[in-house]
Protein backbone atom coordinates (compact mmCIF):
# COMPACT_ATOMS: atom_id res chain seq x y z
CA UNK A 1 0.00 0.00 0.00
CA UNK A 2 1.20 3.38 -1.04
CA UNK A 3 2.22 5.64 1.82
CA UNK A 4 2.07 9.27 -0.57
CA UNK A 5 -1.43 7.50 -1.72
CA UNK A 6 -2.84 7.41 1.55
CA UNK A 7 -1.61 10.83 2.45
CA UNK A 8 -3.26 12.33 -0.81
CA UNK A 9 -6.44 10.72 0.14
CA UNK A 10 -6.54 11.73 3.50
CA UNK A 11 -5.66 15.10 2.33
CA UNK A 12 -8.08 15.19 0.00
CA UNK A 13 -10.71 14.51 2.15
CA UNK A 14 -9.60 17.07 4.77
CA UNK A 15 -9.43 20.09 2.36
CA UNK A 16 -12.37 18.82 -0.09
CA UNK A 17 -10.94 18.77 -3.41
CA UNK A 18 -8.21 17.09 -5.27
CA UNK A 19 -6.92 20.48 -6.68
CA UNK A 20 -6.25 22.11 -3.24
CA UNK A 21 -4.43 18.61 -2.09
CA UNK A 22 -2.09 18.71 -5.08
CA UNK A 23 -1.51 21.98 -4.30
CA UNK A 24 -0.51 21.42 -0.96
CA UNK A 25 1.70 18.33 -2.38
CA UNK A 26 3.17 19.75 -4.84
CA UNK A 27 1.79 17.57 -7.49
CA UNK A 28 -1.41 17.72 -10.40
CA UNK A 29 -4.76 17.09 -9.08
CA UNK A 30 -4.29 14.45 -12.03
CA UNK A 31 -2.12 12.96 -9.70
CA UNK A 32 -3.99 12.67 -6.49
CA UNK A 33 -7.18 11.05 -7.89
CA UNK A 34 -4.81 8.85 -9.49
CA UNK A 35 -3.70 8.06 -6.61
CA UNK A 36 -7.16 8.09 -4.30
CA UNK A 37 -8.31 5.79 -7.04
CA UNK A 38 -5.40 3.01 -6.43
CA UNK A 39 -5.99 3.34 -3.10
CA UNK A 40 -9.72 2.42 -2.88
CA UNK A 41 -8.94 -0.29 -5.50
CA UNK A 42 -6.48 -1.64 -3.17
CA UNK A 43 -9.26 -1.13 -0.11
CA UNK A 44 -11.96 -2.43 -1.95
CA UNK A 45 -14.27 0.27 -1.32
CA UNK A 46 -15.00 3.98 -2.28
CA UNK A 47 -13.68 6.13 0.07
CA UNK A 48 -14.44 9.50 -0.95
CA UNK A 49 -17.77 10.66 -3.37
CA UNK A 50 -16.81 12.80 -6.25
CA UNK A 51 -18.99 15.75 -6.75
CA UNK A 52 -19.78 18.74 -8.98
CA UNK A 53 -17.95 20.96 -6.38
CA UNK A 54 -14.72 18.32 -5.00
CA UNK A 55 -14.92 15.32 -2.86
CA UNK A 56 -16.30 14.00 0.37
CA UNK A 57 -16.29 11.02 2.29
CA UNK A 58 -18.37 8.52 2.39
CA UNK A 59 -20.80 8.10 4.80
CA UNK A 60 -19.28 5.65 6.78
CA UNK A 61 -15.64 6.27 5.96
CA UNK A 62 -15.00 7.67 9.63
CA UNK A 63 -13.50 5.07 10.69
CA UNK A 64 -11.11 4.01 7.67
CA UNK A 65 -10.32 7.19 7.81
CA UNK A 66 -8.45 7.06 11.18
CA UNK A 67 -7.19 3.75 10.88
CA UNK A 68 -5.35 5.06 7.29
CA UNK A 69 -4.25 8.44 9.61
CA UNK A 70 -2.61 5.59 11.76
CA UNK A 71 -1.24 3.68 9.23
CA UNK A 72 0.42 7.04 7.86
CA UNK A 73 2.05 7.72 11.45
CA UNK A 74 3.46 4.40 11.69
CA UNK A 75 4.99 4.76 7.82
CA UNK A 76 6.22 8.12 8.31
CA UNK A 77 7.78 7.40 11.94
CA UNK A 78 10.00 4.55 10.10
CA UNK A 79 11.62 7.58 8.29
CA UNK A 80 11.77 10.33 10.92
CA UNK A 81 15.56 10.03 11.88
CA UNK A 82 15.96 10.31 15.77
CA UNK A 83 18.18 13.28 15.72
CA UNK A 84 16.58 16.62 16.99
CA UNK A 85 14.55 18.10 14.32
CA UNK A 86 15.93 20.84 12.38
CA UNK A 87 12.49 21.97 11.10
CA UNK A 88 9.73 22.98 13.46
CA UNK A 89 6.38 23.44 11.83
CA UNK A 90 3.81 25.09 13.12
CA UNK A 91 0.22 26.19 12.54
CA UNK A 92 -1.95 27.77 14.94
CA UNK A 93 -5.00 30.47 14.79
CA UNK A 94 -4.65 32.90 12.36
CA UNK A 95 -4.64 35.72 15.03
CA UNK A 96 -2.15 33.73 17.04
CA UNK A 97 0.12 33.28 14.86
CA UNK A 98 0.29 37.23 13.93
CA UNK A 99 0.08 38.50 17.56
CA UNK A 100 1.35 36.30 19.85
CA UNK A 101 4.02 33.34 18.26
CA UNK A 102 6.38 35.71 16.82
CA UNK A 103 6.81 37.10 20.06
CA UNK A 104 8.31 33.95 21.23
CA UNK A 105 10.70 33.19 19.04
CA UNK A 106 14.05 35.07 19.76
CA UNK A 107 13.85 33.36 23.28
CA UNK A 108 13.28 29.67 21.49
CA UNK A 109 15.96 30.32 19.24
CA UNK A 110 18.33 31.21 22.14
CA UNK A 111 17.41 27.74 23.50
CA UNK A 112 17.28 25.67 20.04
CA UNK A 113 19.26 27.82 17.79
CA UNK A 114 19.18 25.06 15.30
CA UNK A 115 15.67 24.44 14.71
CA UNK A 116 13.80 27.04 11.92
CA UNK A 117 10.51 27.32 13.27
CA UNK A 118 7.52 27.70 10.32
CA UNK A 119 4.70 29.16 11.17
CA UNK A 120 1.15 29.10 9.36
CA UNK A 121 -1.74 30.81 10.55
CA UNK A 122 -4.91 28.77 9.63
CA UNK A 123 -8.26 28.85 11.32
CA UNK A 124 -9.86 25.75 9.67
CA UNK A 125 -8.94 22.16 11.21
CA UNK A 126 -5.88 20.53 9.72
CA UNK A 127 -4.25 16.98 9.52
CA UNK A 128 -1.10 17.67 11.14
CA UNK A 129 -0.24 13.95 9.58
CA UNK A 130 -1.63 15.20 5.95
CA UNK A 131 0.11 18.18 5.48
CA UNK A 132 3.80 17.25 7.33
CA UNK A 133 3.13 19.55 10.91
CA UNK A 134 5.14 18.76 13.46
CA UNK A 135 2.71 20.96 16.02
CA UNK A 136 -0.97 22.48 16.18
CA UNK A 137 -2.32 25.07 18.43
CA UNK A 138 -6.60 24.70 18.15
CA UNK A 139 -9.59 25.68 20.38
CA UNK A 140 -12.57 23.82 20.94
CA UNK A 141 -13.48 20.32 22.04
CA UNK A 142 -11.14 17.47 21.27
CA UNK A 143 -12.46 15.24 18.51
CA UNK A 144 -9.28 12.74 17.25
CA UNK A 145 -7.34 11.05 19.26
CA UNK A 146 -4.79 10.06 16.98
CA UNK A 147 -2.28 13.30 18.15
CA UNK A 148 -0.59 13.44 21.71
CA UNK A 149 -2.55 16.47 23.73
CA UNK A 150 -1.24 19.07 26.29
CA UNK A 151 -4.05 21.32 27.41
CA UNK A 152 -3.21 25.15 27.77
CA UNK A 153 -4.06 28.40 29.09
CA UNK A 154 -7.71 29.60 28.29
CA UNK A 155 -7.84 31.99 25.69
CA UNK A 156 -9.07 34.98 27.16
CA UNK A 157 -11.76 37.64 25.03
CA UNK A 158 -12.75 40.47 26.29
CA UNK A 159 -15.11 43.45 24.90
CA UNK A 160 -13.46 46.51 23.80
CA UNK A 161 -14.31 49.73 21.97
CA UNK A 162 -12.50 53.15 21.84
CA UNK A 163 -13.49 55.50 24.92
CA UNK A 164 -15.80 57.24 23.77
CA UNK A 165 -18.06 54.19 22.71
CA UNK A 166 -17.25 51.98 26.12
CA UNK A 167 -18.37 54.88 28.18
CA UNK A 168 -22.07 55.06 26.64
CA UNK A 169 -22.27 50.63 27.49
CA UNK A 170 -23.89 50.67 31.01
CA UNK A 171 -25.93 48.15 30.64
CA UNK A 172 -26.76 44.94 29.02
CA UNK A 173 -29.39 46.07 26.79
CA UNK A 174 -27.11 48.52 25.52
CA UNK A 175 -24.69 46.04 24.79
CA UNK A 176 -26.94 44.17 22.49
CA UNK A 177 -28.15 47.11 20.44
CA UNK A 178 -24.79 48.46 20.24
CA UNK A 179 -23.46 48.03 16.62
CA UNK A 180 -20.77 45.08 16.52
CA UNK A 181 -18.06 44.06 14.11
CA UNK A 182 -17.65 39.97 13.49
CA UNK A 183 -14.72 38.16 12.66
CA UNK A 184 -14.71 35.23 10.40
CA UNK A 185 -13.69 31.78 11.74
CA UNK A 186 -15.30 32.23 15.70
CA UNK A 187 -19.28 32.20 16.16
CA UNK A 188 -21.35 35.07 15.85
CA UNK A 189 -22.48 36.26 19.11
CA UNK A 190 -20.89 36.83 22.93
CA UNK A 191 -21.35 35.03 25.56
CA UNK A 192 -20.52 35.09 29.49
CA UNK A 193 -21.27 36.81 32.54
CA UNK A 194 -22.77 40.51 33.06
CA UNK A 195 -22.10 41.50 36.60
CA UNK A 196 -22.25 38.15 37.39
CA UNK A 197 -25.08 37.20 35.54
CA UNK A 198 -24.74 35.06 32.55
CA UNK A 199 -25.74 36.11 29.48
CA UNK A 200 -26.13 35.13 25.73
CA UNK A 201 -26.36 37.62 23.13
CA UNK A 202 -25.95 38.62 19.32
CA UNK A 203 -25.44 42.51 18.17
CA UNK A 204 -26.30 44.28 15.16
CA UNK A 205 -23.40 43.55 13.31
CA UNK A 206 -22.40 46.12 10.93
CA UNK A 207 -18.85 45.38 9.69
CA UNK A 208 -17.08 41.62 9.17
CA UNK A 209 -13.22 40.97 8.47
CA UNK A 210 -11.29 37.66 8.25
CA UNK A 211 -9.62 38.87 11.44
CA UNK A 212 -9.13 40.48 14.63
CA UNK A 213 -5.80 42.76 13.33
CA UNK A 214 -7.83 43.90 10.34
CA UNK A 215 -10.70 45.27 12.62
CA UNK A 216 -8.28 46.90 14.53
CA UNK A 217 -8.68 50.37 12.85
CA UNK A 218 -12.46 50.47 12.48
CA UNK A 219 -12.85 49.51 16.68
CA UNK A 220 -10.40 52.30 17.00
CA UNK A 221 -12.00 55.24 15.53
CA UNK A 222 -15.78 53.98 14.98
CA UNK A 223 -18.50 53.60 16.90
CA UNK A 224 -18.47 49.92 17.57
CA UNK A 225 -17.28 47.39 19.75
CA UNK A 226 -15.88 43.53 19.52
CA UNK A 227 -14.98 40.72 21.77
CA UNK A 228 -11.12 40.31 20.86
CA UNK A 229 -8.20 37.92 22.11
CA UNK A 230 -6.45 39.61 25.26
CA UNK A 231 -3.09 39.16 24.25
CA UNK A 232 -3.52 41.65 20.40
CA UNK A 233 -5.79 44.59 22.82
CA UNK A 234 -3.84 44.65 25.86
CA UNK A 235 -1.37 47.24 24.49
CA UNK A 236 -4.13 49.44 23.11
CA UNK A 237 -6.23 49.10 26.29
CA UNK A 238 -2.68 50.45 28.53
CA UNK A 239 -2.27 53.51 26.26
CA UNK A 240 -5.91 54.68 26.15
CA UNK A 241 -6.64 53.82 22.45
CA UNK A 242 -9.19 50.85 23.63
CA UNK A 243 -11.49 50.69 26.59
CA UNK A 244 -12.61 47.45 27.79
CA UNK A 245 -16.55 46.95 28.69
CA UNK A 246 -15.34 45.19 31.93
CA UNK A 247 -18.65 44.52 32.78
CA UNK A 248 -18.94 42.04 30.32
CA UNK A 249 -16.79 38.73 31.39
CA UNK A 250 -16.87 36.93 28.26
CA UNK A 251 -16.29 33.05 27.72
CA UNK A 252 -12.72 32.16 27.34
CA UNK A 253 -11.31 29.54 24.59
CA UNK A 254 -9.87 25.87 25.72
CA UNK A 255 -6.95 25.94 24.00
CA UNK A 256 -4.80 22.64 23.06
CA UNK A 257 -1.51 21.66 21.38
CA UNK A 258 -1.65 18.64 18.92
CA UNK A 259 1.52 16.99 17.51
CA UNK A 260 1.70 13.61 16.34
CA UNK A 261 3.25 10.50 18.46
CA UNK A 262 6.62 10.42 16.41
CA UNK A 263 7.59 13.41 18.50
CA UNK A 264 6.77 12.32 22.00
CA UNK A 265 10.24 12.70 22.89
CA UNK A 266 11.37 15.95 20.97
CA UNK A 267 12.84 18.71 22.98
CA UNK A 268 11.70 21.26 20.25
CA UNK A 269 8.43 20.89 20.43
CA UNK A 270 7.87 20.41 24.26
CA UNK A 271 9.80 23.85 24.59
CA UNK A 272 7.45 25.32 22.34
CA UNK A 273 4.69 24.35 23.87
CA UNK A 274 6.08 25.70 26.78
CA UNK A 275 6.84 29.11 25.21
CA UNK A 276 3.08 29.17 24.19
CA UNK A 277 1.42 27.80 27.93
CA UNK A 278 4.26 30.69 29.73
CA UNK A 279 2.65 33.56 26.93
CA UNK A 280 -1.30 32.46 27.43
CA UNK A 281 -0.75 32.83 31.23
CA UNK A 282 0.68 36.24 31.03
CA UNK A 283 -1.98 37.42 29.21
Amino acid sequence: MNHEAIRSLLLAAELGSFSAAGERLGVPPSTISRRVSELELDLGRKVLVRTGRGVRPTSDAREILLRLRDVLLAVDACFIPPAPMARLRVTAPAEMSISLLPGLLPDFRTKCPDVVVELRGENRTLGLIEEDFDLAIRGGTLVDSSYLSRKLPHGRFVAVANPAMAGTIQTLEQLAAAATIEVTGPSPGLSGRWRGRAFSIRSPAVAKFDSFTAALPMLISGDVYAAMPLHLVRGLVSTGKLSEISAAQLDSVTLHALYPRRHREQQAVSMFIDAVATALEAT
